[in-house]
């Protein structure tokens, strides 16, 4: 069974390889101790299982690469060394999680996702009406008022 207001908090999260604060996506451990103690998956998984939720933990896309080609902050780990960092990062994460919400549960209600520059410029329902140059031409502001290139 999914986790979803985990894994929506998950993301919320820089990601874990410091002091990188890249915008995450949520990672599932590959092998390892998290999955070896899950009574849900019995040990190690087997091919195209997914891992369980409750073991995700915070990396970027590029972090993720690192991790599975084993080089850039990765590099001078071998495979073990790279599941037990992911364990860690696994219990870390979980743990956090856990103690946040025994303390203020309102603080990992997953919040009202972001919309995308798409769906913000199609809000703007009278610019459509101008012309489909137009619409490009919000769509490139309001991402550069995101990037912080622009007063929004």
């Amino acid at each position: 069974m999914a986790d979803v207001p985990y894994l929506q908090w998950i993301r919320s999260q820089s990601c874990a390889c410091q002091p990188c604060v890249a915008r995450s996506q949520s990672h599932h451990p590959t092998n390892g101790e998290t999955e070896r103690h899950s009574k849900s998956l019995g040990g190690r998984r087997g091919l195209s299982q997914k891992a369980a939720d409750a073991s995700a933990f915070p990396l970027c896309l590029k972090h993720h690469d690192e991790l599975h080609d084993g080089h850039g902050f990765f590099e001078e780990m071998d495979q073990d060394a790279r599941r037990a960092w992911q364990d860690e990062q696994s219990r870390y994460y979980r743990e956090l999680y856990e103690g946040i919400a025994k303390v203020d549960p309102e603080a990992v209600v997953p919040k009202k996702p972001r919309p995308t520059v798409k769906q913000e410029a199609e809000s703007l329902g009278e610019y459509h009406a101008l012309g489909p140059q137009v619409v490009h031409d919000v769509e490139r502001l309001l991402k550069k008022a995101l990037r912080g290139e622009i007063a929004p």
